[in-house]
This record gives structure tokens, sequence and C-alpha cells, in this order.
């Protein structure tokens, strides 16, 4: 879980979104916790501070981790820091529902 900042488009200051990493050690169905998230999403279902525009769910390459990258209810650092501990829990969540 990582929190990212980088220059406002104008420049004139910082914005914030949030990364997550699951590894399929961690969950080992990837495929499927990808599309239970895109399906999430469509439905509007997924992690309520987590923003539906301009967001990523990514699988490698080699199916080993998903990877999430989402803004927060808004780009400062307080968004953020709301979703950091919202998807902090549903990741937690999440690997404790396989263990």
């Amino acid at each position: 879980m990582t929190l990212v900042y980088r220059p406002e488009g104008d420049g004139d200051g910082i914005e914030f979104y949030v990364n997550a990493e699951i590894n399929k050690n961690q969950y080992p169905n990837i495929a499927y916790l990808k599309d239970e998230v895109e399906n999430s999403i469509a439905n509007n279902d997924f992690i309520p501070s987590a923003i539906n525009e301009d967001y990523a769910v990514t699988p490698s390459k080699n199916g080993a981790h998903l990877s999430l990258s989402f803004w927060g209810p808004s780009k400062d650092k307080q968004g953020a820091m709301t979703l950091l501990h919202d998807m902090t829990v549903w990741v937690n969540e999440k690997i404790k529902s396989v263990l």
C-alpha cells in the first residue's frame, strides 16, 4: 500500500492517490479478484472512498500480482488518507477471506 503524490496539473500544488498491490501468495486467484473489483466498480459498490474516475486495476503479465490505483474522495492529502485507510481495510479483508 502506498500513498503517492505528484504535482497538480497547473503546477501550483500537489495531489495524492493510493496504490495497492496484492500478491498471489496473499490471494491465490488474482484473475478472479480483478474481475471482482471491476464488477464492484461497475455496480458502484467498491470502496466508497475510491473514486471511479481515472483509476487502474492491472494484473501483472505473469499473473503474480494485482495492482490497484485510485484517487480518494478528493485529491488532497486528507482524501488520500481516507482512501488509504479504507483500502487497507478492504485488502486485509480480502486476504483474510482466503486464509
